[in-house]
């Protein structure tokens, strides 16, 4: 007999609750149903995992030790309703996305502008920025832009990471520089000048800061500036 979910949120149920008719009450479910739940999950286990002290129901060890795995597995299912409920309101609804500043000024636009057209009757959000990473929770998004190299929160396993846009990077120089009438020229070719960077958290900045510290060139640093 193998474990069962509902099983393992009854347990967490009853836990919270400290109760079997509470969390029966909490679970829409008769009481001997809960009762039988906990039956055949001690069975599984081979052991009991909570039991009843002063008039409540408080865990075992075991069951301490199983609590927060518990708690993981409903915010897990959660995230899995919450994916489901949005595949079957593709017709309506909301479509939430987070993105760089850059992806959300230069790339969106166009593709979001087609997707509107098509979907009418679906409501865009947007958060752009990078502020705001350490506060969202990717669960309730349904897609996430950001540039290669940028350090982002931790990706649910319901997220598939694909490569979207390939873009290059280019260097922009004034007609007068001495490296501007070169058709090429290596990145060793800019130590020696220094250089107007994006923002610190741009990922394109961190990109650029990579190779350069691959091929050990430090150029000097003019300044950031943001666009």
């Amino acid at each position: 007999m193998k474990l069962d979910a509902d099983q393992l949120l009854t347990l967490l149920t009853i836990a919270e609750t400290g109760s079997i008719s509470e969390a029966a009450t909490r679970l829409e479910r008769g009481q001997p149903a809960v009762s039988e739940r906990m039956r055949r999950l001690t069975k599984v286990v081979g052991e009991p995992l909570y039991r009843r002290e002063f008039g409540r129901i408080v865990l075992t060890p075991l069951g301490q030790m199983l609590l927060p795995e518990i708690q993981q597995l409903r915010s897990q299912l959660g995230n899995i309703e919450k994916i489901l409920e949005r595949h079957r309101s593709l017709t309506s609804g909301d479509l939430r996305i987070a993105t760089t500043s850059l992806i959300a000024k230069y790339f969106l636009p166009t593709y979001l502008k087609r997707f509107q057209e098509a979907h009418p009757n679906i409501n865009i959000y947007i958060k752009s920025g990078v502020t705001f990473w350490e506060r969202i929770s990717l669960s309730d998004l349904d897609a996430f832009f950001f540039e290669g190299g940028m350090e982002i929160p931790t990706i649910p396993q319901s997220f598939e990471i694909i490569p979207w846009i390939r873009d290059e990077i280019v260097a922009i120089l004034h007609p007068e520089h001495p490296l501007a009438n070169q058709s090429s020229f290596c990145l060793t070719d800019l130590e020696n000048f220094p250089l107007i960077w994006r923002e610190p958290s741009s990922g394109v900045r961190k990109i650029l800061e990579a190779a350069l510290l691959e091929k050990r060139v430090q150029p000097m640093h003019l300044g950031s500036s943001t666009f």
